[in-house]
């Protein structure tokens, strides 16, 4: 079994291009992953959900070309940041209004057990989720 765990301090780190059509690419990256590092089924799912929730925020970023994905084995659990990497030679797209920003933290911290969102000139750059494994 230990061949098939991720183990402590390990990072698997994806990056896609900014486009709905990645959505289940990320999604299923991050159900293997997630496997690995202990999660339960119930927590995995919500945190697949999560993660999908983080990218649609970040695909409604204006002048994102990529999404780059990481997630990192920890003591207690699981880190995972998204983070949108801008297009050469773009200016800060538009972002969320601050009401937007809470509705949209409220529903990942409904299913993560931390969340951060970095913004950047008041433009969401990164959303980084938190979540503790069973085991």
């Amino acid at each position: 079994m230990e061949g098939r765990t991720l183990a402590l301090g390990a990072a698997v780190t994806l990056r896609i291009p900014a486009d709905r059509s990645m959505m289940l690419v990320a999604r299923l990256t991050a159900a293997a992953v997630l496997a690995r590092a202990g999660m339960s089924a119930d927590k995995l799912d919500e945190m697949k959900m999560a993660v999908e929730e983080a990218l649609t925020c970040l695909l409604q970023v204006c002048g994102i070309s990529e999404i780059e994905l990481r997630f990192t084995r920890l003591a207690d659990g699981l880190a995972i940041a998204l983070t949108g990497v801008p297009e050469i030679g773009s200016a800060p797209g538009a972002s969320f209004d601050e009401e937007e920003l809470t509705v949209v933290r409220c529903i990942l911290e409904t299913m993560a057990d931390e969340v951060r969102i970095r913004e950047e000139r008041g433009t969401v750059r990164a959303i980084e989720l938190f979540s503790r494994c069973d085991v």
